[in-house]
């Protein structure tokens, strides 16, 4: 490989994976248990409804089934 190629790819490669590798790390997932609201998750966790949403568009609030995870962080 080219030197300045190998120097190019270090350069902006490994903080990109560092950052991509901190991100995946750092979310927080969560069981849904019989009688839980999306409420009181939030709450448990300090966030909102919204912000659960945001990081579950797959998620139907008004359905949630024991045993589903979801990402809270």
């Amino acid at each position: 490989m080219d030197p300045r190629r190998r120097h190019e790819l270090t350069r902006y490669g490994a903080p990109t994976a560092f950052l991509a590798a901190v991100t995946i790390a750092g979310a927080q997932y969560y069981l849904i248990k019989s009688g839980d609201t999306l409420g009181g998750i939030a709450a448990q966790y300090h966030t909102t409804v919204e912000e659960l949403m945001r990081l579950n568009p797959q998620l139907d609030p008004t359905a949630l089934r024991p045993g589903t995870q979801i990402r809270v962080s």
